[in-house]
C-alpha cells in the first residue's frame, strides 16, 4: 500500500477492508455483469493503483479463512468452492486492464 505510507494505522487499515467488502458485495449484486460492474474497480486497479496481481489468490485465501472462522460448519466443501470460484471470476476481471 505505498499510497498509504509505511505504516497503517488502525483507521486506514478498518477503511481498506470496508472498501474491499464493499466491492465484494458490488460483485454478489452484479455476479452475472461482473465486468460491466467492476470495470471502475479494474481500471484503478490497473492504472492507478497498480496493485500486483499476484495479491488477488492470498487475498482470496484469506476472505474464505474469515468466512470458515465465521461460519464454521456451515462453512461447507462445497460453500467454499463456490466461494473460491466466484472470488477467482472477481480476480480475474480486477486484472483485465492491467497493461
Amino acid at each position: 500500500f505505498p499510497h498509504l505510507g509505511a505504516c497503517l494505522d488502525e483507521a486506514q487499515l478498518l477503511g481498506h477492508g470496508r472498501r474491499m467488502l464493499e466491492a465484494v458485495g458490488v460483485a454478489v449484486r452484479h455476479m452475472d455483469h461482473l465486468r460491466a460492474a467492476l470495470s471502475p474497480l479494474a481500471d484503478l486497479h490497473g492504472q492507478v493503483l497498480r496493485v500486483d496481481p499476484a495479491n488477488f489468490p492470498l487475498l482470496i485465501q484469506c476472505f474464505q479463512v474469515l468466512l470458515a472462522s465465521h461460519l464454521q460448519d456451515e462453512f461447507t466443501v462445497e460453500m467454499q468452492a463456490a466461494w473460491d470460484k466466484f472470488l477467482t471470476g472477481v480476480a480475474v476481471v480486477l486484472t483485465e486492464k492491467y497493461r
